[in-house]
């Protein structure tokens, strides 16, 4: 009897990982995860991790920003988008020789 109810909990599992899979794209931020209601029921982008993505990454997963302004929730962008800036000015600043002191406690 064991076996059938791990069959069937396995089974459960399973079809709700499917079914958010389907319907949602599972997005990575900075603040955590986010559920952001699919345009199309594709298993494509299912999980994404956009906590360093660049503006060349955005254009290339269109269907994914389409999802993401549909659902109201542009500042998952937005805030990539400044983390990216961030990070492009930290770099050329190290290629320049400026280096980021922290200061002393």
């Amino acid at each position: 009897m064991s076996a059938i109810r791990n069959l069937m909990f396995g089974m459960i599992l399973g079809g709700a990982g499917v079914y958010v899979g389907l319907k949602y794209h599972v997005v990575n931020t900075n603040e955590g995860l986010v559920l952001v209601p699919k345009l199309e029921a594709t298993f494509a982008d299912s999980y994404i991790d956009v906590r360093k993505f660049t503006p060349n990454d955005w254009n290339e997963r269109r269907q994914l920003v389409a999802a993401i302004v549909k659902a109201d929730k542009q500042d998952i962008i937005q805030d990539s988008a400044v983390d990216g800036l961030k990070r492009g000015v930290g770099d050329l600043l190290n290629r320049l020789g400026y280096t980021q002191e922290k200061p002393a406690s």
